[in-house]
């Protein structure tokens, strides 16, 4: 496997269970980090379930993007004094919303891969699995949870992106004829 420069960040909220893994004072950590310090199936384990708790964030985060998606346009369309802050909110809602998320959901299937294709490597080796059941669960709640943001993605992507680059020209137009 080429060496990733991919980082995991981890919400404040699940920054406790992965505390074992984490730098003091660090949300993130490097695909590499985590998966030289994830060698028994308990640490495993423990990783897995942090990142699936990232993951289903970003499912979640991307799943209900369409609502931000609307109230964006919705303000686009009266763009005034009252409502430029909210619009601009938005527009760094959209950015920060769909690059964390598709960056820590990239990251995170990458760990996955490293860890399954560990696994394999050890039953290939007549070695015991490396993952317990529990791991086993998250994992296809994981690959669920990914499967719903390709799929957001896929069909929505384009509209997104449209709608982004719409709003973001309205707003520096603004910007520019009431400075």
């Amino acid at each position: 496997m080429k060496e990733s420069k991919r980082r995991i960040e981890f919400n404040p909220g699940h920054r406790q269970e992965m505390e074992k893994f984490l730098n003091p004072g660090e949300n993130t950590i490097s695909v590499k980090q985590l998966l030289t310090q994830t060698t028994t199936p308990e640490d495993i384990e423990l990783a897995i379930f942090g990142v699936h708790q990232e993951l289903g964030n970003a499912a979640m985060m991307i799943d209900v993007f369409e609502f931000l998606i609307e109230d964006l346009v919705i303000t686009i369309e009266a763009l005034s004094a009252e409502n430029i802050e909210k619009a601009v909110s938005h527009l760094e809602s959209f950015v920060h919303i769909l690059t964390r998320g598709t960056d820590n959901a990239d990251a995170i299937i990458e760990f996955l891969k490293a860890i399954e294709a560990r696994n394999i490597q050890a039953l290939q080796n007549d070695e015991p699995s490396i993952l317990t059941a529990k791991t086993k669960e998250y994992i296809l709640i994981m690959t669920e949870d990914y499967t719903l943001i390709e799929k957001i993605l896929s069909e929505k992507g384009d509209e997104y992106t449209r709608v982004y680059k719409d709003a973001l020209m309205k707003v520096n137009q603004y910007l520019r004829d009431n400075k």
